[in-house]
């Protein structure tokens, strides 16, 4: 039996054939909706979606596939489970999903000096490539249909926000020792992460992903590495739930990730979720609060608190394939909100720590992170289960 967080598939049967099964179990605490994925090895007929079902529980949910490693991949979103409560899905992939709108779900379109992702009809968020030193990702909309980052730098006139640290920008990936150069406090005349290749997306009602391809570059123009990263964004019902993965490519030549706090895959919250302004909580899974989770470990941290007048929080898990997990937290009150696996010299205040890591020539280091936008306290949405399952999904 595979357990998937509070999850477990206890039965998958016929691969090659016409369907599948795939019973799931919750755990002791129950499980909230999340997604998850299964090989079936053969190709579904409908692009958009086939159905699995367990029809006496009278329970029906949709699947998106997806083409990877030489099979058909079928990710769907398990329903929220309670304590001990079962479902056995049987996948009918020859049945066209010929009764649903495929207006809703995820959808992605260009526009906009980038990519604006829509769920269900609301903007989500905006892939931004055009004039930025960096690629990022604002606006950033919660559940209940306000933002949760920072709208400063790009947007000038939000009042209440600070305007200090002009490279927070909303929710970004960078580092600020990639070969001696920092690819965190980038500018248009510094280091940068430029596109070098055409941003590819697919659409669906389960999820959305965009494929990206960047190079990053010191100040006089060399490339130092480029990047593969692959943004996944899933219709979670009351949730939103993103998983970022970048892949980075030592293309020209060894690359070393330095010993530094400045890094790396980052937030930068709105005022209202900050503990500087009385408003929010930040907590890790190990427990720690506020000041005391930064620098820690931990295999996810939550920032939450009243936002438009409910509770609101945002989780980042760390994926348990990821380098150096559990990773430790670049989180400060003021709002940066980030996961650093690099620099345990600043976090453990040891100077003779050494945290860097060398990539070597022509390989490859991935880093999978879930950012979960969430209602209620970290305990309520349940963050443990759905780190739980996203670990487990991660690695079976």
């Amino acid at each position: 039996m595979l357990i998937v967080g509070t999850v477990a598939i206890v039965a998958l049967v016929g691969a090659a054939a016409a369907a599948q099964t795939v019973t799931l179990e919750g755990g002791p605490a129950g499980t909230p909706p999340t997604p998850m994925h299964m090989a079936v090895g053969h190709p579904l007929v409908h692009p958009e979606a086939a159905r699995l079902s367990d029809r006496a529980a009278g329970v029906t949910v949709l699947g998106k596939h997806e083409w990877l490693s030489g099979g058909t991949t079928v990710w769907f979103i398990a329903p929220k489970l309670g304590p001990g409560e079962k479902l056995t899905l049987t996948l009918e992939p020859g049945s066209a999903v010929t009764d649903v709108d495929v207006a809703k779900g995820v959808r992605v379109k260009e526009e906009h000096g980038g990519h604006t992702v829509r769920i269900n009809g609301d903007v989500f968020t905006r892939y931004v490539t055009a004039d930025t030193s960096k690629p990022y990702c604002y606006p950033v909309i919660g559940p209940t249909g306000v933002g949760v980052t920072r709208g400063w730098p790009m947007v000038t006139d939000i009042a209440g926000e600070a305007n200090d640290h002009v490279h927070h920008q909303s929710l970004w990936f960078g580092f600020g020792d990639v070969n001696r150069c920092d690819l965190w406090a980038t500018a248009m005349d510094k280091c940068r992460i430029v596109p070098n290749t055409a941003v590819s997306f697919e659409t669906g009602l389960v999820f959305a992903g965009l494929k990206a391809g960047n190079a990053w570059t010191a100040q006089d123009g060399t490339i130092l590495c480029t990047d593969t990263r692959a943004i996944r964004v899933y219709d979670v019902p009351g949730i939103r739930m993103v998983d970022y993965e970048v892949t980075v490519h030592a293309s020209q030549g060894p690359v070393t990730f330095g010993d530094t706090k400045e890094g790396m895959m980052s937030l930068r919250m709105c005022p209202e979720l900050t503990v500087d302004n009385g408003a929010a909580t930040i907590v890790n899974s190990e427990g720690d609060k506020n000041g005391d989770a930064w620098g820690k470990r931990s295999r996810w941290c939550d920032d939450y608190g009243t936002l438009g007048g409910e509770t609101v929080g945002v989780a980042v898990l760390d994926a348990p394939t990821n380098f150096r997990h559990p990773t430790y937290w670049h989180v400060r009150t003021y709002g940066l909100f980030g996961a650093n696996p690099f620099g345990v010299r600043s976090f453990t205040n040891d100077p003779a720590a050494d945290g860097s890591l060398t990539i070597p020539a022509g390989a490859e280091q991935t880093f999978r992170y879930r950012i979960v936008i969430h209602k209620g306290t970290p305990e309520e949405a349940g963050i443990e289960q759905l780190w739980q399952a996203y670990a487990r999904d991660m690695t079976q």
